[in-house]
């Protein structure tokens, strides 16, 4: 997916993602709810990030929790192609 947004992207544009995230510390409920996310593999926010710099060079990236009336965390970042 970062492969083919980079090769599609003109200098200076951005793709942003919104995902799911583990991580230490999170509460129990929170890493219950995402566990039951659609998605097959839900990752910790350096994960994305390691993904996202295989194509970006430029990464930012928040961590945002309670998004929903459900509890949970996503990881939002925003790519620019350089």
């Amino acid at each position: 997916m970062f492969q083919v947004a980079v090769q599609n992207l003109i200098s200076g544009g951005y793709f942003v993602t919104i995902d799911p995230v583990y991580f230490d510390g999170q509460s129990w409920i929170s890493r219950f709810v995402t566990s039951k996310d659609r998605g097959q593999h839900v990752r910790t926010p350096e994960q994305y990030l390691a993904l996202a710099k295989e194509s970006f060079s430029n990464v930012k990236s928040t961590l945002t929790s309670n998004n929903t009336y459900l509890p949970g965390e996503a990881l939002i970042m925003k790519c620019v192609k350089d």
